[in-house]
């Protein structure tokens, strides 16, 4: 029994389908160091991304702890806190506090039954005491130097003369930036006062 053969134009297929293989074959080949070096190219691209994260996370932690710095007041030459400075520090932390303390705490409201918040706010003679016995401040540091300045500084803070009683310091709640508010959590010693008094505004709070 004789052997079969291909006809010529079969075998002249069968040879270009060897060749494609072996095309293909060759360009598989040289795709897979392309993916290995597109693999390194990410891996360093990753590694770039997480140390711009932490560059980008000093800096916003150097930016915080400067602009609490700034919020201290003006010091002496020595290095030291003014008169002024610390008074405007003492009212500036107890408005805030007593504000972030005074959340529902305010008068009920018989229709709800909710009850209103308590805004933050300190007379003269209330910072002159929360300054002793370490210092002795005059009304004119409190009321004409620390309070006019933290005003300038924080449009939230108000100056108010009420016909019946002392002036004082008080702030508008709803405007209270939430840089302001980390800066009295600092000084505290807290963690609850920027959630108290800017948390609730969603995404622009702190």
């Amino acid at each position: 029994m004789s052997q079969r053969t291909l006809s010529p134009e079969i075998e002249e297929r069968f040879e270009e389908l060897e060749e494609e293989v072996e095309r293909i074959d060759a360009n598989t080949n040289g795709v897979f160091p392309k993916l290995s070096s597109l693999g390194d190219a990410i891996e360093q691209l990753e590694s770039r991304f997480d140390d711009i994260e932490q560059r980008l996370d000093g800096v916003e932690s150097n930016a915080e702890m400067a602009y609490a710095l700034s919020a201290r007041g003006p010091a002496e030459t020595d290095g030291g806190q003014t008169k002024a400075g610390r008074a405007r520090r003492l009212s500036r932390d107890e408005v805030i506090r007593a504000t972030a303390d005074g959340k529902s705490a305010g008068a009920k409201d018989f229709a709800t039954g909710e009850r209103s918040d308590a805004v933050g706010s300190v007379t003269v003679a209330d910072v002159q005491d929360m300054a002793k016995p370490r210092t002795e401040l005059k009304w004119k540091t409190v009321a004409k130097d620390a309070w006019p300045a933290l005003v300038e500084e924080f449009p939230c803070f108000r100056i108010e003369n009420p016909d019946d009683g002392s002036k004082r310091l008080t702030v508008n709640a709803s405007e209270i930036p939430p840089e302001l508010a980390r800066v009295v959590e600092r000084s505290l010693e807290r963690d609850d006062i920027a959630n108290r008094v800017v948390g609730d505004r969603g995404s622009g709070g702190a």
